[in-house]
């Protein structure tokens, strides 16, 4: 029958039904900070949190050093980016990948960056062995 949206724009009257409106066609309202977009206790803070204390030298050291070649994701971010995914079951390359593009936690890691699966597989085969400790407070 009839559909009118109220002229709050909150609901779309139809018969006599109250429902919430679904214009996709307008701006979403997400936050400009990243901080807000998951509530503080989301399990993607909790993996940057611990991945910040890792002592992850081994991994950056084992880049060039001398500006050449092209920019590679910092390992904290792939780390980071694999624990999560991983804590959450998803191991596969292809699916992280997906993970990144529609996985706010991915996406808030990543910096909202798709990282390509091929990337991830690499990072995954060329780190195996590595090794990381955790930092102790006087190494800040």
């Amino acid at each position: 029958m009839f559909a009118s949206e109220d002229p709050e724009g909150i609901g779309i009257l139809a018969d006599g039904r109250n429902f919430l409106s679904c214009d996709r066609e307008r701006d979403l309202e997400m936050p400009q900070d990243v901080w807000e977009w998951l509530p503080p206790e989301h399990l993607c803070w909790k993996v940057l949190d611990v991945v910040e204390e890792l002592d992850l030298s081994a991994f950056e050291d084992s880049y060039r050093d001398d500006g050449r070649g092209g920019a590679a994701y910092a390992p904290a971010s792939l780390i980071a980016l694999l624990l999560y995914c991983y804590s959450k079951g998803v191991r596969s390359s292809r699916h992280i990948e997906q993970a990144c593009w529609d996985d706010v936690g991915c996406r808030i890691i990543t910096a909202n960056r798709r990282v390509d699966h091929s990337t991830v597989a690499w990072f995954v085969r060329r780190h195996r062995a590595g090794k990381f400790r955790r930092r102790t407070a006087t190494e800040g």
